[in-house]
């Protein structure tokens, strides 16, 4: 519990200062996709979870996707929940070859980008929206 005082868990002020970190990554991530949107670029995502999901109707990234990508097969051949676009294996990234991958998963992120580097080297763009605002391009 100390640990948790100390790191001032019971304070309202490291929520507000929480939430303020990330309105500033939803604005650059919003930013950057409706600019790419607006440019003609195909936007995928890679993780439909449950915290990709959270994640994309918090940066209200749905109307500026086109698809989920998921390694996980069970999610395979279906919709993501509410704005129901179509989940497909990763492969579909070399198949139809979006301009950007929008990586949901983030915790996922170093192993999704050491797997797909071929992507990256055909002129593709992962941009990664937590826990920073990153764009990776080769």
């Amino acid at each position: 519990m100390k640990e948790e005082e100390d790191f001032g868990l019971y304070e309202i002020e490291t929520y507000e200062k929480f939430n303020s970190e990330i309105d500033v990554l939803k604005k650059q991530t919003l930013d950057y996709l409706t600019t790419a949107k607006k440019n003609g670029l195909k936007i995928a995502a890679f993780g439909a979870s449950i915290t990709g999901t959270t994640l994309t109707y918090h940066y209200e990234l749905c109307k500026l996707l086109d698809y989920f990508v998921d390694d996980n097969t069970a999610k395979q051949g279906l919709f993501s929940p509410g704005i129901h676009l179509p989940v497909y294996p990763t492969s579909k990234i070399y198949e139809d070859k979006p301009d950007i991958v929008v990586i949901l998963a983030w915790r996922f992120a170093d192993i999704f980008i050491e797997n797909n580097k071929k992507y990256l080297e055909n002129g593709g763009i992962f941009i990664l929206p937590v826990p920073i605002f990153k764009t990776i391009k080769n």
